[in-house]
């Protein structure tokens, strides 16, 4: 069963969301043309279902699970066009988000980042994946 809009302004807003995230989708012909074309998007492990165990930040996680969901689904249409999708867990980093005790400097996780993206291949798309390349759980 489907919800309904109770409310125009609510109707206007899943319309207006649904044209942005099309107009992006149709690029995706852009991509294709290109060379080893990758779209990669920042996650974290707060969007995994499988590791809220003790209660995460439930807005971020939600945002973060929404996301893995988004690029798991544009892993599916980008497939066929040989455009490679990933998901990256840049770690803890020691940024205003990550605080002082935070082990990753962000120059080691965008640099981790940087390889882990330089060397997926079709196998790899719609993947989870942590900064260091290994399988972040869903």
């Amino acid at each position: 069963m489907f919800a309904t809009c109770r409310r125009p302004a609510d109707a206007a807003s899943i319309r207006a969301a649904h044209a942005i995230v099309r107009r992006q989708v149709d690029g995706l012909d852009l991509l294709a043309a290109g060379r080893r074309s990758r779209v990669a998007a920042i996650s974290s492990e707060y969007g995994s279902v499988s590791e809220n165990t003790d209660g995460f930040p439930y807005y971020y996680a939600a945002s973060k699970a929404a996301l893995n969901m988004l690029m798991r689904s544009l892993a599916a249409e980008a497939r066929p066009l040989g455009i490679v999708t990933a998901l990256l867990d840049p770690g803890w980093v020691s940024t205003d988000m990550g605080g002082p005790e935070a082990p990753v400097t962000p120059a080691r996780s965008v640099a981790g980042m940087m390889r882990v993206i330089d060397g997926l291949g079709a196998r790899d798309s719609g993947r989870f994946l942590t900064w260091e390349g290994r399988t972040a759980p869903w």
